[in-house]
């Protein structure tokens, strides 16, 4: 692009990069690897038009509770509902509740309803349970290129980017859905900002970590492990790692370079921790970061 144009706008929500194999983590990749010194500006546009300040608020204790340094949200004063957050006991508990609130969502006129689920066959087996609720006027989504056609949309969550409804449902907010880690805040997060005016929330089991109540003020939690540190806190790969249990690096000058013996050393050294993550080639890329920042300041010092 610079060969072809004196200017550029590049634009992108760090907060809704939902898989860690691919885009950015920082906007620092682009300026320090693409961009000179006083080539380029960055602006943070942080206020929100499209959600209320209730739904608004929720997304921000996401990224709060994330420890990952996103910007806030700042929404715009339009107050709604605030987001209904229900524990189930059963299964057939959560799609009759899910049956009230599409009912709750069609009594105020709302032309565009989305229920999220965590997987497409969870939303396969959502449709077949509303289907013999009586539910109608509704669809599944599974792939990534399928039009939009009926007032309810049963979708999983990494398809919704980009989408936009009146009310959402998400069917599971437990822990085990999202983890207290960077991708899973990011998931959550990108669901929480699909709605407009009405978001309803239902888990089984413990609510996730990442809904829980924090103080803004509050200094940051530890992070449950070495691997998620690395993308949450690599501004200074100088700064000892605050986790739970740290994993030493034996010997670091063996990941500098990433050959196939410095990749297979990674790979055993760290294998307890790998299934953090969707694949290894997400931890090459981690570790790839890491290991030029450290040579970077080496060259430097």
């Amino acid at each position: 692009m610079k060969d072809y144009a004196k200017s550029m706008t590049i634009l992108g929500d760090i907060a809704q990069g939902i898989f860690s194999f691919y885009g950015l983590d920082r906007w620092g990749e682009i300026e320090s690897y693409v961009f000179k010194e006083k080539e380029f500006k960055r602006l943070h546009l942080q206020t929100s038009y499209r959600s209320t300040k209730q739904i608004m608020d929720l997304a921000n204790r996401v990224l709060l509770n994330s420890n990952y340094d996103f910007p806030l949200v700042i929404p715009v004063n339009r107050p709604g509902d605030v987001p209904t957050i229900k524990k189930v006991e059963s299964i057939g508990e959560l799609y009759d509740e899910i049956v009230n609130s599409i009912r709750l969502f069609e009594e105020k006129g709302y032309k565009k309803i989305a229920i999220l689920t965590a997987s497409k066959q969870g939303a396969i087996d959502t449709y077949d349970q509303l289907m013999r609720r009586q539910i109608t006027q509704m669809e599944v989504i599974t792939e990534g290129h399928q039009a939009l056609k009926e007032k309810i949309v049963i979708i999983p969550s990494y398809l919704v980017k980009g989408l936009e409804f009146d009310a959402v449902i998400i069917e599971d907010v437990s822990d085990e859905t999202f983890k207290d880690e960077t991708q899973h805040a990011k998931m959550l997060y990108m669901s929480i900002t699909r709605a407009h005016h009405d978001l309803h929330l239902f888990y089984r089991g413990n609510i996730s970590p990442l809904l829980e109540e924090r103080d803004p003020s509050a200094p940051p939690k530890p992070r449950k492990s070495f691997a998620d540190w690395l993308i949450t806190d690599i501004n200074d790969p100088y700064v000892e790692p605050q986790v739970e249990a740290v994993k030493r690096v034996k010997k670091e000058d063996m990941i500098r370079l990433f050959d196939d013996e410095e990749e297979e050393f990674v790979e055993e050294a760290f294998e307890d921790d790998r299934e953090r993550y969707y694949d290894f080639h997400a931890w090459l890329k981690v570790w790839r970061r890491w290991a030029e920042m450290r040579k970077q300041l080496d060259e430097k010092s």
